[in-house]
């Protein structure tokens, strides 16, 4: 049986004084432009439910995003393009591919992919100048297949980590922090502060204390 958590009632009276009371704070405690151009409101400032919305959500994406991007790494990425480009030079010597392409049977490709299952989007890896190999030869994959190369079993790991960024991206729309100040708000009343949110969501109140101390510096 789902269990009713009651909220509170506000009078009209109660609203008019939640909003000056909200409204004096961003005076008191001013946002702040962060490098990367978005309005940091201050740790103490509450939650405004009128216009916070689509800065939160912007704040959650772009935490993420640098959260993503420091997981896999681009001199990670450009070793697993080495590692790929190598296995298919391997398994077909440019000397081959020369003679089959006079025949049609080679594409000319700029791109390797890795399948990681159903699950998952297929991952692309850019090379620095086009090769030609058979069209099957440019894919690769993480599962158990025996209809594509495998992934050489050593760089496994980047697509494990690849998953796990893919599973937490997913999570976001399930258990975000929108969601979250939204159930805040109906079991206390009251919006979070931002440093609240924060403190909820580390990956969020780490980066808004970078652009603080980035915009500090400006």
């Amino acid at each position: 049986m789902k269990q009713f958590i009651p909220t509170r009632r506000l009078t009209p009276t109660q609203i008019a004084n939640d909003t000056f009371v909200v409204s004096r704070a961003r005076k008191v405690w001013p946002e702040v432009k962060g490098p990367s151009g978005i309005m940091i409101p201050d740790p103490r400032s509450p939650y405004l439910a009128k216009t916070d919305g689509p800065v939160l959500t912007r704040i959650e994406r772009a935490a993420f995003e640098a959260w993503a991007r420091v997981q896999t790494p681009i001199e990670w990425e450009d070793r697993i393009t080495a590692a790929l480009l190598a296995d298919v030079r391997g398994r077909f010597p440019c000397a081959d591919m020369a003679v089959l392409k006079r025949y049609g049977f080679t594409i000319e490709t700029r791109k390797l992919y890795v399948e990681m299952g159903a699950r998952y989007p297929a991952r692309s890896f850019c090379l620095a100048e086009p090769i030609d190999i058979p069209q099957p030869a440019t894919r690769f994959t993480t599962t158990d297949s025996d209809r594509t190369a495998h992934v050489p079993e050593e760089h496994l790991p980047f697509f494990d980590t690849i998953a796990e960024v893919e599973d937490a991206r997913r999570a976001i729309s399930v258990n975000g922090a929108t969601g979250w100040v939204s159930r805040f708000k109906g079991t206390s009343g009251v919006y979070p502060t931002w440093g609240a949110i924060g403190e909820e969501f580390p990956r969020i109140g780490a980066w808004m204390e970078k652009q603080r101390e980035g915009a500090a510096r400006d």
